[in-house]
């Protein structure tokens, strides 16, 4: 999964020089920001979304959720495609550093994206 994130995420161009890097000891966090760019061919991505809508058919799931799923990203796939095919997203990426055997070495690191939709998780009370 991580390879093909790296693999096929895009032109990423992380922001080194405005980089906030601390440190104590053997540990370092640094923080900065950065983008992806990526090109998507219209009439692909189509296509590819008349695959999903296949996939999302064949699911076991209610006849209602099916076509909500279905509804929800045609109109997203609609939307963002008129807009054109180059795509930029900002992010912000954090990471925490170890220093061992003369190496640093990720230990943990995140990247985040800003989103204009509403969240994929719900609090149920």
């Amino acid at each position: 999964m991580v390879e093909n994130d790296w693999r096929y995420w895009g032109d990423v161009n992380i922001d080194i020089d405005a980089a906030n890097i601390c440190g104590s000891g053997d540990v370092v966090w640094l923080a900065t920001s950065g983008t992806v760019r990526q090109h998507f061919d219209t009439a692909r991505q189509y296509g590819n979304y008349l695959e999903f809508i296949q996939s999302v058919a064949a699911q076991d799931k209610s006849p209602e959720e099916k076509v909500l799923r279905i509804q929800l990203g045609c109109a997203n796939t609609l939307y963002e495609l008129r807009r054109g095919e180059d795509f930029l997203w900002p992010f912000r990426f954090t990471a925490v550093l170890v220093h061992r055997d003369g190496n640093w070495l990720f230990h943990q690191m995140q990247f985040s994206f800003p989103t204009t939709r509403f969240p994929d998780e719900r609090i149920f009370e």
